[in-house]
């Protein structure tokens, strides 16, 4: 659904863990994504819940100087599993 909603429009240029559901994938994910581009703009889009997996990686952000923006979004819960839940 993701890429109905962000189109992407160059080869190897958005990254996810596709259906697995890996709470806090996406900072430290666009930490790896800068440092090994960096000349490349990097964007992490969190859950709330999911965010907070990864909060700590703010501080190798800061401390290595990685520039990378994080979009975080409160969608009340966590939403696969709320899906889950909802289908079942």
């Amino acid at each position: 659904m993701l890429r109905r909603l962000l189109p992407v429009y160059a080869p190897l240029h958005m990254i996810t863990p596709r259906y697995q559901g890996t709470l806090g994938f996406a900072c430290a994910t666009a930490l790896g994504a800068k440092v090994g581009c960096p000349d490349e703009p990097v964007v992490a889009l969190c859950g709330a819940g999911g965010f907070l997996f990864g909060a700590n990686e703010l501080a190798t952000t800061v401390q290595h100087n990685i520039r990378t923006a994080t979009i975080v979004f409160n969608d009340g819960g966590y939403g696969n599993v709320r899906r889950m839940q909802e289908d079942l």
